[in-house]
């Protein structure tokens, strides 16, 4: 994201909705928050944690407050059986309701391989 971000010095705003099932969640955004400032110098980047009944809902109210020019997802992929049949995809339902552009990184390819020499250069950082 700052590589698309900071020709334009756009601010980048990292929305967390916490699922009712976790645990701590004020504490794990913090890590994540502090995880996230160590490995990525931008300047123009703040943090929000929405509470809402669900996730869908709390980003579209996030969408409403700030009204953004576009809409970044990371998509994971639901590893059990039972999530991908009772769990609804938050970025299939995201396209459906948004009318600015979405972008999706697929969370199996945003881990850059750190072997990799392509890799030693600045990559696109992937945040939740």
């Amino acid at each position: 994201m700052v590589a698309l971000a900071t020709p334009y010095a756009a601010l980048i705003k990292v929305v967390h909705v916490p699922t009712k099932d976790e645990v701590n969640p004020k504490k794990q955004f913090e890590r994540f928050k502090a995880m996230v400032k160590e490995n990525v110098q931008y300047p123009e980047m703040v943090f929000a944690m929405e509470a809402s009944k669900n996730i869908t809902s709390g980003l579209l109210e996030s969408i409403d407050k700030e009204i953004p020019d576009v809409l970044v997802m990371l998509e994971r992929g639901h590893h059990h059986w039972y999530d991908r049949l009772f769990k609804k995809d938050v970025v299939r339902s995201m396209e459906g309701e948004i009318l600015i552009p979405l972008l999706v990184f697929n969370s199996k390819n945003s881990r850059p391989n750190p072997s990799s020499k392509e890799n030693k250069r600045s990559s696109v950082q992937m945040v939740d």
